[in-house]
């Protein structure tokens, strides 16, 4: 596609937390990049879009972990369901159900105020994400996530080129990124990225995990 994007690339994920880490130093000038445009705005909302059939959780938990060591209150959700069966050596990476928040039933700082570990919120099941991951109740989260002081709100979905609920999320954002695994073929990225820019949501970085 006829788009100018950054490629980032982060690195082996095995040094993250290691202060001034190659990776470590990645997420932090990515967590720059993206909260200089529009700093005014709070919560900024922000979409990591996968290059395949999965949520890209694990990364987008490491950036949420990025922001909220550079000061800001963040916190990450999936627009699809969590993955039953974990990896070979499993997800660092605990779920819980958004649906509560959006009901204003939980409070978010009582599930994801930083200090809680590496959270995301995800829907239940495919009918859950139909009813909560739509415009208008992504609207009722950044309204409360502003009540509660949060400064930074992550998404992951995967690829726009076949998850149109991608596409709908992209369009309530404020940056989008795409996230590309290492085992991404090259078209798959350029598909991820094409689907973006036809959605008229360019992404501004493409980050090579």
């Amino acid at each position: 596609p006829s788009t100018s994007v950054g490629i980032l690339p982060l690195g082996s994920s095995s040094n993250v937390h290691q202060r001034g880490s190659p990776r470590a130093a990645a997420l932090n000038r990515l967590v720059f990049r993206l909260a200089t445009p529009g700093a005014t705005e709070s919560p900024r909302a922000i979409l990591l879009a996968g290059t395949g059939d999965r949520a890209p959780t694990e990364l987008a938990s490491e950036l949420n972990q990025a922001f909220a060591d550079a000061g800001a209150r963040s916190f990450l959700v999936s627009t699809v369901p969590a993955h039953k069966k974990a990896g070979r050596n499993g997800s660092k990476v605990a779920t819980q159900s958004l649906r509560p928040i959006i009901d204003g039933k939980v409070k978010l700082k009582d599930v994801v105020g930083n200090g809680h570990g590496p959270v995301v919120l995800c829907p239940e099941d495919a009918a859950d994400a139909e009813a909560t991951i739509n415009p208008k109740s992504i609207e009722r989260l950044l309204v409360k996530a502003k009540s509660e002081g949060f400064h930074v709100v992550l998404f992951a979905g995967p690829t726009p080129a076949r998850h149109s609920r991608t596409v709908g999320v992209a369009r309530e954002v404020n940056s989008v990124v795409v996230a590309a695994d290492p085992h991404a073929t090259r078209s798959g990225v350029r598909d991820a990225v094409a689907a973006m820019v036809d959605a008229d949501r360019p992404p501004s970085d493409v980050v090579v995990a």
